[in-house]
């Protein structure tokens, strides 16, 4: 995975874009983000999840949700607003994992496409609107 910056035209306007997306070169990549709250006792109560992406002619994006204690996947679908995530409920270590890659033998790296957003100034801001990514859990003590 790498995080990529490009320059687009827009009728007059030149934007630049920023996201991440699969190295140059390779036909699928992935990234995964583990939680494991078993030590402290905890279980997800409740949970939303934010998580944008695009694609564009045959590019492909995956993203699901996997407790480690069982082979069944929940879908993440792109969206802009968070969205509650309600069978996570109990969960206590678990993955969010997104693939990108090709629906044909070989597209650009860049069709599969997560994050995209425009970079300019106060990108970096603490404003959490502004993030692309959010996760936001409510725990519980399984004592």
């Amino acid at each position: 995975m790498e995080w990529l910056t490009e320059h687009c035209r827009s009728g007059e306007q030149e934007e630049v874009m920023t996201y991440l997306s699969r190295k140059p070169g390779t036909s699928s990549a992935y990234i995964e983000w583990r939680f494991d709250f078993t030590e402290a006792g905890l279980r997800v109560k409740k949970c939303s999840l934010k998580f944008p992406f695009e694609t564009f002619e045959d590019g492909h994006v995956r993203v699901y949700l996997k407790a480690d204690n069982s082979d069944d996947a929940l879908s993440v679908y792109s969206s802009l607003t968070a969205t509650d995530v309600p069978k996570m409920r109990g969960w206590d270590k678990f993955s969010l994992i997104a693939e990108l890659d090709c629906e044909r033998d070989a597209c650009a790296f860049q069709h599969a496409q997560l994050f995209r957003q425009q970079l300019k100034s106060g990108f970096f801001d603490k404003q959490e609107e502004k993030y692309q990514f959010l996760m936001s859990l409510e725990l519980y003590s399984m004592y």
